[in-house]
């Protein structure tokens, strides 16, 4: 069996991670700092969100999603956690069929 060496990780891919982190530890500090023990400071992310932040990249355009719920999360996620103008758009599927 033939294992290819493992590649470096992109300088892109290691500024994003470490954007994300410093927004997640900068509201994790603002919670901590704002609320009276015991207090419930992080949760962890949900499975759309943790499907944005390890799949979504720069060559995504369009985010089709049918749950009015799974939507406002995206957005959410996005404007908090992703490098600002985001070029892919959210879009609301709304029509009988599901995706």
């Amino acid at each position: 069996m033939c294992v290819p060496p493992p590649r470096a990780p992109r300088k892109r891919n290691l500024r994003s991670d470490l954007r994300f982190l410093m927004n997640l530890w900068n509201d994790i500090k603002q919670r901590s700092d704002s609320s009276k023990s015991p207090a419930l400071i992080y949760h962890d992310l949900s499975l759309v969100e943790r499907i944005l932040r390890d799949q979504v990249s720069a060559n995504f355009s369009n985010i089709w999603v049918d749950s009015q719920d799974d939507y406002e999360r995206i957005v959410r996620f996005l404007n908090r956690f992703s490098p600002a103008p985001r070029q892919a758009r959210q879009a609301l599927h709304q029509r009988d069929s599901t995706l």
